[in-house]
């Protein structure tokens, strides 16, 4: 969830972890965690996010199961990352 927050709201880390009732270090090490998880699965997903000048970026996958196995055929896209 932490992750999920950060990459949604772009709200700062402290202030995550203060509504969490974390360390922000912990935020931090979630976050980092959950964006390497992304980045091993789409490989080019960072380079295209550097590159990216736009007001938010849509992101469209097959949506993981609780297993974090992908699931079978297409999803919709459910949320926007936005940049700011």
């Amino acid at each position: 969830m932490v992750a999920l927050v950060y990459l949604r709201e772009h709200t700062t880390l402290a202030k995550i972890a203060a509504g969490f009732g974390i360390s922000e270090s912990t935020a931090h090490a979630c976050t980092s965690t959950v964006i390497h998880l992304l980045a091993e699965h789409a490989p080019g997903l960072l380079k295209v996010l550097r590159e990216a000048d736009a007001d938010f970026v849509l992101l469209e996958g097959a949506s993981p199961s609780a297993a974090g196995l992908a699931t079978a055929g297409p999803t919709t896209p459910t949320s926007t990352v936005g940049a700011g």
